[in-house]
């Protein structure tokens, strides 16, 4: 409501409603998913044309951090490892935390291997319990750089708790990604967290009950988008690619603009 009547005037003497101005930005959560999946499909055809190995993480925390477990029939049931101390901004500091060491890790290069590098895109969303997990589809020049890459992650997501029953099976899962099917891998999850029209429907659980993606009394994407708010917790970080001002600034570039540039350069 304060969007829709508070005016703002530009220098050529527009006035529009800050309502308006946020429908055509990144806040507009059909714009914010067709630009994430932009980019993975940018990075998507740079990697297959680059012959890449692509890998698709799923990254989560230790049991203490997750105040409830899954009993049987699916229903929630208190977990009796939670030590109590952990809100899902501690639990998504330690992702963070992890994640910058695996980084650090794969980027030093050894008598073993070079270094490691890496591309792509992560996604932060929530637990039913609110606890979060990352996935994420990452990118690396080679086989070998693939295995390693895939023996760091597995070794620092390890080092806390990795005696615990069911750590090694649970805390990491890795699969390697088929050419061309990067955007079908990370489609769901983002509609999952913006809501994105174009995307397939996926049924998530909340609190107990089966969403789908745009329908319920609050649909899944409100609670993830209400979730990450409150927690101060980034849902989407690009992962050793190049920043995305550049793509922003060319979209704003119009087909005159476009015409009288290439007559520029023509002559």
């Amino acid at each position: 409501a304060a969007l829709e009547k508070t005016l703002y005037r530009n220098e050529a003497g527009q006035v529009y409603t800050l309502a308006e101005l946020a429908a055509s930005s990144t806040a507009n959560p059909v714009i914010r998913g067709g630009e994430l999946m932009a980019r993975i499909r940018g990075a998507e055809e740079y990697a297959d044309a680059a012959g890449h190995v692509g890998l698709f993480v799923t990254l989560t925390c230790p049991s203490r951090m997750h105040a409830v477990t899954v009993g049987s029939g699916g229903r929630p049931v208190p977990n009796r490892r939670y030590d109590g101390t952990s809100t899902p901004r501690t639990s998504q500091l330690w992702l963070r935390q992890t994640w910058a060491r695996t980084r650090a890790q794969a980027a030093r290069e050894t008598k073993e291997r070079p270094a490691v590098r890496m591309y792509g895109l992560r996604v932060a969303e929530p637990h039913h319990d609110g606890t979060p997990h990352w996935h994420a589809l990452l990118w690396v020049e080679g086989e070998a750089q693939a295995l390693a890459l895939e023996a760091i992650i597995r070794e620092q997501w390890l080092k806390d708790g990795g005696n615990e029953p069911g750590a090694v099976k649970n805390r990491v899962n890795i699969k390697r990604m088929t050419a061309g099917g990067a955007a079908g891998y990370v489609a769901k999850y983002i509609a999952k967290s913006v809501g994105h029209h174009a995307l397939a429907e996926h049924l998530d659980v909340a609190q107990g009950e089966l969403l789908t993606v745009e329908s319920g009394d609050v649909p899944g994407f409100r609670r993830v988008d209400a979730w990450a708010a409150c927690w101060g917790i980034r849902q989407f970080q690009a992962v050793g690619m190049p920043p995305v001002s550049v793509w922003r600034e060319l979209r704003r570039v119009t087909s005159d603009q476009a015409e009288a540039a290439r007559v520029v350069w023509r002559d």
